[in-house]
């Protein structure tokens, strides 16, 4: 099994830094990769979501199975559907406060079938890469959204709620 570490300092609480990686449903609006997402609650901080993805190992539709630990500020996760040549592929996104502001970290973990050794040193890249690109899009937006918090006359977005925390029942979101 390998593992993929990428981390960043976001001058933000950890419950809004939180608040923002559990809302699949604003990710089109936050991760330039992310095209489309539709997501099943399973139960309770539970949900499976497809997304429509276009990244560095081309255009997909990516399955994963989430779970959420709010009193953590802990998303664990599990990619149904694999990229070529992966067997597992799985991680976490954790957030904790730091001087800064919130230390939010991503982990992936993930195995390649045994012949695959390139595959394994491609995807860490990938992966890697990918992290680094989201970490910084979601860095992004939470300035702009403090920046427009700061100054009345700006239009603002609305901020969701918490979901999937206080959500209930199925939800299909594609923006």
């Amino acid at each position: 099994m390998e593992t993929v570490e990428n981390s960043v300092v976001i001058g933000s609480t950890p419950s809004r830094v939180y608040e923002l990686c559990a809302d699949l449903g604003l990710w089109p609006t936050v991760f330039s990769a992310v095209e489309s997402v539709a997501q099943n609650r399973v139960v309770e901080n539970e949900v499976v979501a497809e997304m429509k993805v276009i990244d560095d190992l081309g255009e997909s539709v990516t399955w994963c199975h989430w779970y959420y630990f709010p009193a953590h500020f802990y998303i664990g996760f599990e990619v149904l559907s694999l990229p070529p040549s992966t067997v597992v592929l799985n991680g976490s996104w954790h957030v904790r406060p730091d001087k800064g502001g919130a230390r939010l970290e991503i982990v992936h973990n993930f195995l390649t079938e045994v012949d695959a050794e390139a595959a394994s040193g491609d995807l860490a890249k990938v992966l890697h890469r990918s992290t680094e690109r989201v970490l910084g899009e979601l860095s992004t937006y939470l300035q702009r959204e403090r920046d427009e918090a700061g100054n009345p006359g700006a239009s603002r977005r609305p901020v969701p709620s918490a979901w999937p925390v206080s959500a209930g029942g199925d939800v299909a979101l594609v923006l």
